[in-house]
């Protein structure tokens, strides 16, 4: 069984190789989770301070897979676990965004045709009214 500082150390291990991998600046990298440098160089370089949530949260929000972290099984970035899962989520977000595109256009050319059918059949209904009145007005003539 690992003592509480022996999974410290092992963790502090694999944020550096978090650092080798993004460059090997931890500065850098404490900058980019939004975190002090002094902070960050503290907890890393002391074997009496253990990695805190706060460390933990900081690294989960640069991708990086909080299960790798504490245990070193599966990848160090999260995406990189997510592997194909994420890339099937990803094309179906695709097909599904050009899906709704097509619809979206077909559903423009339908409301073109209603709005032009409701004034060809308005039109049309005026022209049959014109029409009707011209023969009542013509009958009415030729009574008289």
């Amino acid at each position: 069984m690992f003592t509480v500082k022996e999974k410290d150390a092992d963790i502090k291990l694999r944020i550096r190789e978090v650092i080798e991998a993004r460059g090997g600046n931890a500065s850098q990298l404490a900058r980019d989770m939004d975190i002090s440098a002094p902070y960050f160089g503290s907890i890393l370089n002391s074997q009496d301070k253990g990695v805190s949530a706060t460390l933990l949260k900081a690294i989960a929000g640069i991708g990086i897979n909080i299960n790798w972290l504490l245990s070193g099984i599966g990848n160090m970035n999260s995406d990189e676990e997510l592997g194909t899962e994420l890339d099937s989520w990803k094309s179906k977000a695709v097909k599904n965004e050009i899906t709704i595109l097509s619809l979206e256009k077909k559903l423009e050319k339908l409301a073109f045709l209603v709005e032009h059918l409701d004034a060809l059949l308005l039109s049309s209904h005026e022209k049959k009214t014109n029409h009707e009145n011209n023969n009542q007005k013509e009958n009415a003539n030729s009574i008289k």
